[in-house]
């Protein structure tokens, strides 16, 4: 397959790319995120709208849309969450690629072109695109994306907390999905899925393109806004446990580091709420993620383990305005 420039036209074969959606209880966004699809210079795509059994009128907003172009499918269910949406709309893709997008956000006109072009020109299995967080309906600006497109291995994903946690601004090849669906029992589904998605796969190229091709719509009540202590040692717990089942010493080690950096997060706010039964809990998780580490690094968290003021001390230089803000997470 051959797509090259930042030219729609210079292509000989066009992939089919799913574009999945779940849609729950977003009657006043859901027609500006669908039309933003379906305006793409791409066009070979198909877009799974999920109704997860929303009150509203979404609903009806995805038939009428079904109705005027053979590319929609509309699945309507019961609701179980965002992560069982789009574990329907991954078990009904057909395409070669997919993508997530959140049904109240929005995405450039070039946005499934560029992310193609990114991941096919580079050999990659996936590519990654900035984003803009916005209440502004204007946000995406016109783009010039020659020779910006930059390549990464998929572990250095893990180093960048924005670059793993957020399944949308991304387009994966479908085969490295193949044995990985969304967790509906944990509150940051996005990191467990795209970390497993890193250590259940071998080492594999990422394109990342550095510009905002993806608007994050930010209003009242969204969950993804809000995360509990509790939720980051719940996270690292579930990475520890993929430490754990890898075979690759050297993945196991990137996966016990990076669920100590959760528990790190968590015990700090959890200690700041005076939360005695949380912290003990994280200590004896970081216990044992230090038992997976070698040399320098052991070390490193040992001592943040056991002298938790260091870490403390790392926190205030990045963040000065912790001290003004005790008590709170």
């Amino acid at each position: 397959m051959i797509i090259s420039g930042d030219n729609e036209k210079q292509y000989t074969y066009e992939p089919l790319i799913s574009v999945i959606v779940p849609v729950y209880n977003v009657e006043k966004y859901l027609v500006r995120c669908i039309e933003s699809i379906l305006v793409q210079t791409y066009t070979t795509f198909e877009l799974i709208l999920i109704d997860d059994g929303s009150p509203d009128s979404c609903g009806n907003i995805c038939d009428c849309y079904a109705e005027k172009d053979s590319r929609i499918r509309v699945i309507h269910k019961s609701n179980q969450g965002v992560s069982a949406a789009r574990n329907t709309g991954l078990d009904n893709a057909t395409g070669e690629y997919i993508a997530f997008i959140d049904s109240d956000d929005w995405i450039h006109e070039k946005y499934l072109f560029l992310l193609l072009n990114a991941m096919i020109s580079t050999n990659s299995y996936m590519s990654v695109c900035g984003y803009v967080r916005t209440n502004n309906e204007h946000a995406l600006e016109e783009i010039n994306c020659s020779e910006c497109i930059q390549t990464l291995k998929s572990t250095q994903l893990l180093n960048s907390h924005e670059m793993k946690s957020f399944t949308p601004r991304r387009l994966y090849k479908k085969e490295l999905l193949s044995n990985i669906r969304f967790n509906s029992n944990v509150m940051v589904e996005d990191a467990l899925f795209n970390t497993e998605v890193i250590a259940k796969n071998p080492v594999f190229s990422v394109a990342y393109i550095p510009i905002p091709l993806y608007a994050y719509y930010t209003r009242d009540g969204s969950l993804t806004s809000i995360f509990r202590p509790e939720d980051y040692s719940e996270l690292g717990e579930q990475v520890l446990s993929l430490a754990k089942e890898t075979r690759e010493k050297d993945m196991s080690e990137v996966l016990a580091t990076e669920s100590m950096k959760r528990f790190l997060h968590a015990r700090f706010s959890l200690n700041r709420n005076k939360n005695n039964a949380g912290v003990k809990k994280c200590n004896e998780l970081m216990r044992k993620a230090i038992g997976m580490l070698s040399g320098k690094n052991k070390w490193k968290y040992r001592i943040m383990l056991y002298c938790p003021i260091v870490y403390y001390m790392f926190r205030i230089i990045d963040d000065p305005t912790l001290l003004k803000s005790r008590g709170k997470a």
